[in-house]
């Protein structure tokens, strides 16, 4: 009503209503913003310069995302060649995960402490970090790094760098808009970024990819002690890859083979550096997976029987061995100080004990 008995007055100073609407419209917008802005931490990025460089004394943390133990040996049937691959390692059978999705299971996994859902989970991580396996074998003097999927505990690594890596800045600019269009766009446009993230978007498994074109990077240099936390995409979906690691959806089955094919070929870089004979290695699912057609949180069991091999310094064996210890995920802290050497404060058991 207003408008209309006053428009003519309004329309002479039509710039001036138009700029006092935009500033309602934005101001407040722009306060909250800087808000928000000055309680969000700082990022901390890690470098991937390194992540091929080996000390004489290395312990390697390898996981491969969602990988269950099952599959693993149906592979190991129908692939005899990877029983040559894994002969020097040990194949706990019965090892337990704690959680379904790597959100909880990587902390778990470096601390072995579980998070209980009586705290902020960001709350727990805080707590957690300084007491997690990295931050332990820093004060005792090794280098720790991590090359991560999904990154965690990224201030006590040693690989920080000041910006995101030029090489990941291209396809989390990306992922950003593919999640943006998902969360924001009209419903009729939602289905084309759907499809694009879990059909068309190279970023979801790109790290497997650049694994095993760099594995040949692999060197042996330097003695200070070296923990190295190194996780990829595995066979998490959406399924990709092939087992040749080519972009093909095939299925779970597949692309966790195109994963094993990937570490197979990083053991040989290994062994050509010099470096895997003394290096203490486990490569592990960080969860299983509860539906190899597709995914879902149940059922339970499929997600808790997650891969885990183990090889200590030396270890040599004419075959893969199998072992039917009843061990957990959440060991692996207790098992790395214990086989390093060092007393420690950890929950759980050494694997080889």
């Amino acid at each position: 009503g207003v408008f209309f008995w006053h428009h003519k007055r309004l329309m002479k100073h039509l710039k001036s209503v138009l700029i006092v609407l935009l500033l309602l419209y934005t101001l407040p917008s722009l306060l909250t913003f800087l808000q928000q802005r000055a309680n969000v931490p700082a990022r901390t990025y890690l470098s991937s310069a390194d992540e091929f460089g080996f000390s004489e004394k290395s312990v390697l943390m390898l996981v491969l995302d969602a990988f269950n133990a099952s599959v693993f040996e149906e592979i190991l049937a129908e692939n005899p060649a990877y029983q040559q691959t894994f002969r020097d390692f040990t194949f706990f059978t019965d090892a337990v995960g704690g959680y379904t999705t790597t959100r909880a299971a990587v902390p778990w996994i470096l601390t072995g402490q579980y998070y209980l859902n009586d705290e902020p989970f960001n709350q727990y991580l805080a707590r957690v970090e300084p007491e997690s396996l990295p931050a332990f074998l820093k004060t005792q003097g090794y280098r720790v790094e991590s090359y991560p999927y999904v990154n965690y505990f990224s201030k006590v690594f040693d690989n920080q760098a000041v910006a995101l890596p030029a090489a990941e800045r291209l396809p989390a600019a990306v992922e950003q808009v593919v999640l943006a269009g998902i969360r924001y766009a009209p419903l009729v446009l939602k289905p084309t970024f759907v499809a694009r993230y879990y059909r068309g978007l190279n970023y979801a498994h790109q790290d497997l990819v650049d694994f095993d074109r760099r594995a040949s990077e692999t060197t042996l240099g330097g003695n200070q002690p070296l923990f190295k936390f190194v996780h990829l995409s595995g066979a998490h979906v959406p399924f990709q890859l092939d087992a040749d690691l080519q972009w093909r959806d095939a299925g779970y089955r597949e692309q966790a083979e195109g994963s094993l094919l990937a570490v197979s070929h990083f053991l040989d870089a290994l062994k050509t550096a010099g470096v895997y004979e003394d290096t203490l290695i486990f490569i592990l699912g960080d969860h299983g997976n509860g539906a190899p057609m597709g995914y879902s949180n149940f059922p339970l069991a499929s997600h808790a029987q997650a891969l885990l091999l183990a090889k200590r310094p030396g270890q040599a064996f004419d075959t893969l061995q199998r072992s039917s210890a009843r061990v957990t995920l959440g060991d692996l802290p207790r098992t790395i100080a214990t086989e390093v050497g060092l007393d420690s404060d950890f929950s759980g058991y050494s694997l080889f004990g």
